[in-house]
């Protein structure tokens, strides 16, 4: 019951991510080469449901937190200078985002300290000290959510552009507000065009 509970909580959270990293988020992408990013003036959305996300997601998602998450998107391609047009046969490049996410555990272990014989005198302590045979472990499960975004070149009909975000939820994790939710979109896009 706690692996779902987590996971529904995980995925109402989805439109959420994307990558700052005061959210936590962490980010990567890649370019074509040879691209002109330069010459793209105008942007759509990839079709009308520009949003990808498995079956078992799809119903779990809120409309007004895709909605969120597509004007976040959209106010950073704006920000960057190009223009939103509806027709996506118009535009210059087409957008596409897909949610992800998948379970995963986190296992660390760390030796436990003893002390030995020895004494304190200030300002030193004189003896020895040393890590025992002790060892103490911590596995905690949670789900790793992903944001992507996939840019096209409309005209050539081929990928240009592909960034993504990936964060750590745990069932105490707090949805983003609009603002952090902008900051880690805008994070997500630092690098397109690339230089």
């Amino acid at each position: 019951m706690m692996r779902i509970t987590t996971r529904f909580f995980a995925i109402l959270l989805l439109p959420m991510i994307a990558a700052c990293s005061s959210t936590g988020v962490s980010t990567n992408y890649e370019a074509k080469p040879g691209v002109n990013f330069a010459a793209f003036k105008t942007y759509s959305w990839v079709g009308e449901k520009p949003i990808l996300m498995s079956a078992d997601m799809a119903g779990r998602v809120s409309p007004l937190a895709t909605e969120r998450l597509m004007n976040a998107v959209s106010a950073e391609m704006t920000r960057k200078g190009l223009t939103f047009v509806a027709d996506p046969t118009q535009a210059d490049i087409v957008l596409g985002l897909t949610l992800g996410a998948r379970d995963k555990i986190d296992v660390r272990t760390t030796p436990t300290s003893y002390y030995g014989a020895g004494y304190y005198r200030r300002p030193a302590y004189y003896g020895s000290s040393y890590w025992g045979g002790a060892q103490t472990t911590t596995v905690r499960n949670y789900v790793e959510g992903s944001l992507s975004v996939d840019i096209f070149d409309r005209a050539a009909n081929e990928p240009v552009w592909h960034g993504r975000g990936t964060r750590k939820l745990y069932s105490s994790t707090k949805s983003l507000t609009d603002e952090q939710l902008a900051e880690a979109v805008a994070d997500l896009l630092k690098n397109f065009p690339p230089s």
